[in-house]
């Protein structure tokens, strides 16, 4: 082979490689369940391409996939008794009729009603919600 014929040859490959990587770069950003770790596949399938494009393709894919699919079925199974009990307790009354915005935001949150014997408060950082804890460990009794 002549070198004009292997240059050639890498003048499209090596470009090739790169926009490979910069698929896959985008698909692991997309796929990768932390922010660390799709910044660290983002970053070595760009600038690294011949040596992350194999490992990705060993290592990147998600390993998760059947646990999710698992999980979801399960969800949908119990949706409908989720369905049932709501509709219980609002034939008995049991859900409060309030209307206040963090009412709402913890029912939407929870996917379920709260019942009128409960109470409940919405914690948006971690100081109140560790306060909220403690408080709850001193008033316990047993």
């Amino acid at each position: 082979m002549s070198s004009d014929t292997v240059f050639n040859i890498l003048a499209i490959l090596l470009p090739l490689i790169e926009l490979v990587g910069i698929t896959t770069a985008v698909r692991a950003v997309m796929n990768t369940r932390t922010s660390q770790g799709a910044i660290a596949w983002v970053v070595s399938l760009v600038t690294f391409p011949f040596l992350a494009l194999p490992l990705y393709w060993i290592f990147g894919r998600s390993k998760f996939q059947g646990y999710r699919l698992l999980r979801n079925s399960k969800d949908r199974e119990i949706q409908h008794l989720i369905e049932s009990l709501q509709r219980e307790a609002e034939e008995h009354k049991l859900i409060p009729d309030i209307q206040d915005g963090a009412y709402r935001a913890i029912v939407e949150l929870a996917s379920m009603p709260f019942i009128r014997a409960n109470s409940a408060r919405l914690l948006v950082d971690g100081p109140a919600t560790f306060d909220s804890i403690f408080e709850g460990l001193a008033a316990a009794r047993s």
